[in-house]
């Protein structure tokens, strides 16, 4: 892979639009907010809900993590005893 040169980079920030700026803002400040949790081994529930509402305010969306898959199903196993 060849190595992204400053002009590349340079470049390619200078076309965000300013909604692209301020949703990449919006993310460095949760991030940042919650960088002290636990070093991003997993998000607590406040990190998720702050997600969707960057989602909600640019319109875009957004499925949190444990409801992407669906629901799982609870073990019925009968207990004996």
């Amino acid at each position: 892979m060849d190595d992204l040169t400053l002009q590349e980079l340079f470049d390619s920030q200078s076309e965000f639009s300013p909604a692209h700026v301020g949703m990449l803002n919006a993310f460095n400040k949760l991030f940042m907010k919650y960088d002290h949790e636990n070093n991003y081994r997993k998000f607590s529930d406040p990190y998720y809900k702050e997600m969707k509402e960057i989602a909600d305010e640019y319109g875009v969306n957004y499925t949190e993590p444990k409801f992407r898959h669906g629901l799982k199903g609870v073990d019925i196993s009968a207990t004996l005893h």
